[in-house]
């Protein structure tokens, strides 16, 4: 259960495989040690060894990943199983774990972010103004302000670039930058699932199925449905204001060819 503000949610995960902690060579991901047969560990044991791994990701572009406390920028990096064991839900949520980042919504307007790092960002609801702080989902620029609260379903890592970093990513990322990595399919067939039921009403839907399709191809597809009926009721329309939809179809292929 999830306390967000004033509204009390109750989320159901439906698992399949255990896929969600296998994680791409190329993404932020925890390295492993050796196993070594140990008694079971708690549900809490757990959570704080995963708030303690050693991070990898690929923040300089370079053609290997490097350990967090070795790139020479201030960055802040979250795996999947961190957005777990700390329970967060949407983007904002992990911006509030980084410090001088801040990736809430606009309060005027539902589903438009106020990001700013370091106290430089871009607050307005105007499509045409651009961004301070530029959004990358698998490396590619959305551009804009609308949108990019994503919830953390279906995804592998988050790095949180403080700028500017027009270097590396190009234009609009003077406050910093936000590399979001979506999770890859495994190596074996699996299905997840997950509702959830809020006040308002407000009501989420996602699934995704992965798995083999020969030796050397993966895929998968994720689904993402949510909508938001609003809290408030405009008393001259009559109509709830403050209304939300979001929803997306994620197709992955991963191809490795053989030596031959």
């Amino acid at each position: 259960m999830h306390f967000a503000g004033k509204k009390i949610a109750i989320r159901a995960l439906l698992g399949g495989a255990a896929m969600v902690g296998a994680m791409a060579s190329t993404g932020a991901h925890a390295q492993s040690e050796p196993e070594i047969a140990e008694p079971a560990a708690t549900s809490e044991q757990d959570s704080g060894s995963s708030l303690m791994d050693d991070i990898v990701v690929t923040a300089q572009k370079k053609n290997r990943a490097e350990r967090a406390q070795s790139v020479p920028m201030a960055i802040s990096a979250i795996t999947v199983k961190q957005l777990d064991a700390l329970h967060l839900v949407t983007v904002a949520d992990v911006g509030a774990t980084a410090p001088s980042v801040s990736l809430s919504g606009l309060g005027t307007l539902r589903g438009v972010v106020a990001a700013s790092i370091r106290g430089i960002g871009t607050n307005s609801s105007i499509p045409s103004i651009e961004p301070a702080v530029g959004f990358f989902v698998d490396g590619v620029y959305l551009g804009t302000n609308f949108g990019v609260v994503l919830d953390t379903f279906d995804i592998e890592g988050v790095e949180i670039q403080r700028g500017p970093q027009g270097t590396l990513q190009g234009r609009n990322v003077t406050g910093g930058a936000v590399m979001i990595r979506t999770q890859r399919p495994g190596n074996a067939f699996a299905v997840r699932a997950q509702t959830s039921i809020e006040t308002g009403p407000e009501y989420a839907f996602a699934a995704s199925v992965e798995g083999p399709l020969g030796n050397t191809i993966r895929a998968k597809l994720a689904g993402y449905y949510r909508k938001d009926e609003g809290w408030f009721t405009n008393q001259t329309t009559g109509k709830p204001f403050g209304r939300e939809s979001t929803w997306f179809f994620r197709p992955t292929v991963v191809i490795e060819p053989t030596d031959g």
